[in-house]
């Protein structure tokens, strides 16, 4: 029975889904277009959410070799004046 409830729930976020209840008057166009902006906003976040992958520990290591490079060459222009 759960599975049937999240089966329905899925079908609302579809456009189908969406059609067919605005057309049997279970929802109303606006309540449509709600839902249309909730799917579109979680297909934006899944799309965000892929593109912001946290860095390996190889870039990690890369970027912290750099910033001892930059120190010792601050420490060396230092040095010279």
């Amino acid at each position: 029975m759960a599975n049937e409830e999240e089966n329905n729930e899925d079908s609302v976020y579809d456009d189908k889904g969406r059609e067919k209840l605005v057309e049997e008057g279970e929802m109303s166009p606006e309540e449509a277009g709600f839902m249309k902006g909730y799917e579109e906003a979680d297909q934006e976040k899944k799309v965000k959410k892929k593109e912001a992958k946290p860095e390996s520990k190889e870039v990690q290591k890369e970027k912290e070799k750099l910033e001892e490079t930059l120190s010792e060459l601050d420490t060396q222009k230092e040095n010279k004046q």
